[in-house]
């Protein structure tokens, strides 16, 4: 039996047929309904959990094979490593207060990882779009995602409503906000924002990220240097910055008030309310 960390995004039906196959697997759909409906404590269809499989395959968490279904392998490992790297930066770093936590991380690509697995947690349990707002100074994603984290985002991101804007409106701004333009992201450059600090909205949570002046400067000088995309020292960039040991307290507050008035600011931008 397999023994893991599962998001706050997967429902109970969901949950029931990640923790059968956790048991047990491959499965068929007609052997994952069989299971499903002894452990469940509502009335389910076939089809309904057929949906729920479907859904499931779409997000990555299920592979299908000849023999039936079983979980994702990758999935299973970002998960793992997800839940065993957040309960060491809570156990060194966070500070809870009420419906407020604050986790101190050591790179910014450090801190996209942390984001990353908070979004993982927070993918929509029904059909209604989720909204994300992200208030970046730079536009650098995907530029550093492995191929299983592309993967990742790419699958789950398609759940929710996005929207991410930027002061910024460099080449290598313009590439990532194109890049992400064909995945429904919608862009914005140009757009005023405090320095050194980034936002993501997602729900009813509000992610704070801290830069240092000095990282700030550093990834400013280098952006506003590339004059063309294939100009761009994705190495250079990664090892001398974004690996760059320096503390970024990121602040996660769950405040639907606030969260709601930072959305309708965000979609005014768009000409949308």
């Amino acid at each position: 039996m397999i023994s893991f960390y599962l998001p706050s995004g997967l429902d109970s039906t969901k949950e029931l047929i990640v923790r059968v196959l956790g048991r047990e697997w491959p499965l068929t759909g007609k052997e994952i309904f069989n299971k499903v409906q002894k452990e469940s404590d509502k009335s389910i269809s076939y089809q309904g959990v057929q949906k729920q499989v479907k859904e499931l395959v779409e997000r990555t968490v299920l592979t299908k094979s000849i023999d039936g279904f079983q979980l994702n392998i990758e999935w299973l490992d970002l998960n793992k490593k997800t839940s065993e790297e957040l309960l060491e930066k809570y156990g060194s770093f966070s500070k809870f207060k009420g419906d407020q936590f604050s986790v101190l991380l050591n790179s910014c690509y450090e801190c996209d990882k942390f984001l990353l697995s908070m979004l993982i947690k927070s993918i929509p349990k029904n059909d209604s779009k989720t909204f994300i707002g992200l208030h970046w100074n730079h536009f650098w994603i995907p530029l550093f995602f492995s191929v299983k984290e592309y993967f990742m985002m790419k699958s789950f991101f398609s759940l929710y409503s996005k929207y991410a804007i930027t002061p910024s409106n460099t080449v290598v701004d313009n590439w990532c906000a194109e890049y992400w333009k064909g995945h429904g992201l919608k862009t914005k450059l140009g757009v005023p924002l405090p320095l050194g600090r980034d936002l993501v909205i997602c729900g009813d949570i509000i992610m704070e990220v801290i830069y240092p002046k000095k990282l700030v400067k550093k990834i400013d000088v280098f952006f506003k240097k590339v004059k063309n995309i294939n100009e761009l020292n994705i190495n250079q960039l990664f090892e001398e910055i974004f690996l760059m040991p320096v503390k970024i307290p990121v602040i996660v507050t769950k405040n639907p008030e606030l969260a709601e008035k930072l959305k309708k600011e965000t979609m005014e931008l768009f000409g949308e309310n």
